[in-house]
């Protein structure tokens, strides 16, 4: 709604004026402001103006006069009103064929009509538009605050802006996932959908120009096609964008007028209020799944029939038998690192496992597995149902192949090593299968490569520490044997245990031992003197060697099993 020169023409002051050039462009010349010139022009010309003149200095002159008005054009005025009557008794047909080649509007002024008649009426009738704009945001304002208030969807902000427009309006998030769409808008969801998925494959999307430094909408060329983009954020965060599409035929500054320009901009403020409230609902539901996935994995008491029902509630089904895997990213930093990223590494970390979680669970959607997952560090827990029968081990293996498939999409050159657990079902399955995952994840870390696929099945003299770890007279032998080793670590940081270990896998080869540790000789004789005098046991007895291996070793196990500190 903004004024234009056709709406000056209309005031009552200019009924006597002439329109001589520009008929068919005087409602594509906005008119912001109103000024009188006279020779020479300078810079004296703001855009959009209307700009008033005598033509004092030049009516005898052809040439002149026409090089007046074209200095006048190049300061991008809106129109040029000329008084005709005293010093410009007609305005030259040369003058005006130039302007009418050029679609630049001249309205030729009678004489008898004052310059401070024309500025009062017309500045009157701006600051009148001006008003009602405003009085029409507030009631855009307020109608949107409605919406939002009664917990309408992204969608009805869609809707309300396609009444407002005639514009098919689609809402998506900050990964460009839609979330909400107008009533015609279906065709503009599907073009959106395959240009964003080609897009992601073939080319990135190009940023042709920003539209308005208000609300910082971007026009975007994907392929064929060009969208309109208004960012929606809160707390300076991009929450998602209301996509517009924009005809190649169309220019950027006639499909978005100032006055939608500000409706777009109230539009994304209250799509944001609506993205505020669907975070905190996600968030709410991501603790609840979050403390009852924990709560299964430490095999907290509960009754079953309160288990069951808080999982339906969850949209889980604790019914199938499950298999927990283990994803653990071993080179999460060193890809941090390599990208070079603004935000500190535990906030990228968090931001990129959580949407790798969403992968998985997607993945596991696409393969009728509904995933029941947890994020720990930089490891992704996924307690997966089993489904293929007789396949089961291949059908497992497969999947685990999709799940690092979509990872791979994501964050390529992510080096994925796995812990797998037997499958189980009841109310105890979640707590026995993370043990095992976990339980298999750290023995393949310690004994083979990163990336690494490791089964419990595949780890059966663990399995039998893993038993031990959970006798109570095992667990105060290790107590006995190691208790003041551990703590003297723990004291002076010294790592005795790491060195008994490596001591006793080289067989009590001190030259070896010393070379793996990076350590003298001389250092190493005093640490492992250390060790036989907290440990009460000898290095060159073979029971007290046993003894010792054997509690070492079930102090990795009890490890594994500790999902308390979690």
């Amino acid at each position: 709604m903004e004024f234009c020169v056709s709406d000056t023409l209309q005031l009552e002051i200019m009924q006597p004026a002439t329109l001589l050039t520009g008929h068919n462009y005087v409602q594509d010349y906005p008119v912001e402001s109103v000024s009188v010139i006279e020779m020479p022009v300078e810079d004296f010309v703001r855009p959009n103006e209307f700009v008033l003149t005598t033509g004092v200095g030049c009516g005898d002159d052809e040439q002149v006069f026409k090089d007046f008005v074209a200095e006048i054009m190049e300061g991008h005025a809106a129109c040029i009103g000329i008084a005709v009557g005293r010093h410009v008794k007609a305005i030259p047909a040369s003058v005006v064929n130039y302007a009418e080649e050029r679609s630049f509007p001249i309205v030729e002024i009678p004489w008898k009509v004052r310059f401070s008649d024309i500025i009062h009426d017309l500045l009157a009738a701006m600051n009148s538009r001006h008003r009602l704009l405003i009085m029409e945001t507030d009631t855009v304002q307020q109608e949107l605050l409605s919406l939002v208030l009664n917990s309408a969807n992204l969608s009805a902000i869609a809707d309300f802006l396609e009444e407002q427009t005639d514009i098919p309006v689609i809402v998506v998030d900050r990964r460009n996932n839609l979330v909400g769409q107008s009533k015609d808008a279906q065709e503009l969801a599907n073009r959106w959908r395959r240009t964003s998925e080609a897009a992601s494959t073939t080319y990135p999307p190009s940023i042709i120009s920003p539209v308005s430094a208000a609300i910082e909408p971007m026009v975007y060329r994907m392929g064929q096609h060009r969208f309109l983009k208004v960012p929606v954020r809160s707390t300076n965060e991009i929450q998602g964008y209301l996509i517009l599409a924009l005809p190649n035929e169309v220019p950027v500054d006639s499909f978005l007028p100032m006055e939608r320009a500000h409706l777009f901009e109230h539009a994304a403020a209250a799509a944001a209020l609506c993205f505020l409230r669907i975070n905190l609902i996600e968030e709410t539901e991501s603790r609840l799944r979050h403390d009852f996935i924990w709560d299964l994995i430490r095999g907290e008491e509960q009754p079953w029939d309160t288990v069951v029902a808080q999982s339906k509630f969850l949209g889980y089904d604790l019914r199938q038998h499950h298999v927990c895997t283990i994803a653990s990213f071993d080179n999460l930093e060193a890809l941090y690192h390599e990208g070079k990223y603004e935000t500190s590494v535990d906030t990228w970390s968090e931001n990129i496992l959580s949407r790798i979680e969403s992968l998985f669970i997607d993945t596991g959607l696409m393969s009728q597995r509904n995933l029941i997952t947890a994020v720990q560090h930089y490891q992704i827990i996924c307690f997966t149902p089993m489904i293929g029968g007789d396949e089961q081990v291949k059908s497992l293996s497969n999947f685990i192949n999709q799940l690092e498939q979509s990872a791979e999409n994501l964050l390529p050159g992510a080096v994925i090593s796995w812990g797998i657990s037997d499958g189980h079902e009841g109310a105890k399955s979640f707590h026995i299968s993370y043990k095992e995952a976990k339980a298999a994840l750290d023995v393949g870390n310690h004994k083979r490569e990163p990336g690494h696929r490791t089964h419990f099945t595949d780890v059966g003299f663990h399995r039998a520490l893993l038993r031990l770890a959970e006798d109570k007279d095992m667990q105060t032998l290790v107590q006995q044997v190691l208790g003041r080793l551990l703590g003297y670590d723990r004291q002076k940081g010294m790592d005795l245990r790491q060195t008994l270990r490596i001591y006793l896998r080289y067989q009590g080869n001190v030259s070896q031992t010393s070379r793996k540790l990076n350590l003298h000789r001389q250092t190493l004789m005093y640490r492992l003197r250390r060790i036989e005098s907290l440990t009460g046991r000898s290095l060159t007895n073979p029971d007290d060697l046993f003894l010792l291996d054997l509690t070492l070793r079930l102090t990795e196990s009890m490890r594994t099993t500790d999902v308390d500190t979690i």
